[in-house]
């Protein structure tokens, strides 16, 4: 269920949809479009958060699973944008301070990536993405000991 700040229309919601369906089949051509969708509903309307998230996490998987176009700091810079952008414009969306955890991480900022995971889980500790996003910043500050994770 949807819990975030609801869209401006159904055609925004409709989008986003549309993107998460690409999203969730886990293949590069499938992101590809999955961005033109978040892309779309940031367009008709930019203040809806999950098109911003959307579009960052589709970055992050994309240079992790799929040989992309984008460099290292060409992720960690736009995604950690959109994901900023998507926490700004409601700071009560889980999956938003869960997407803004996995950008820190790969911008090699913990602190800030635990903070933004503990949030995740604090405002839905039945999201998987929250819980993944906690884990994994404290499961690679635990590898690479660079802060206290207490």
């Amino acid at each position: 269920m949807f819990r975030g700040t609801p869209p401006a229309s159904l055609d925004v919601w409709e989008t986003y949809q549309r993107g998460l369906w690409h999203f969730y089949k886990y293949r590069a051509d499938e992101h590809k479009a999955a961005k033109t969708f978040f892309r779309r509903a940031i367009e008709l309307d930019p203040n809806f958060a999950p098109g911003h998230y959307g579009i960052a996490l589709a970055q992050h998987l994309d240079f992790w699973l799929y040989p992309a176009p984008l460099s290292w700091s060409e992720v960690a810079g736009s995604g950690l944008e959109e994901a900023r952008i998507a926490v700004s414009i409601d700071e009560k969306d889980s999956m938003a301070h869960a997407v803004l955890s996995f950008m820190h991480e790969i911008s090699g900022e913990w602190e800030a990536s635990i903070a933004e995971g503990r949030s995740a889980v604090s405002l839905n500790p039945n999201s998987a993405w929250s819980m993944l996003a906690m884990g994994h910043a404290l499961g690679w500050v635990a590898i690479i000991g660079k802060v206290s994770t207490t």
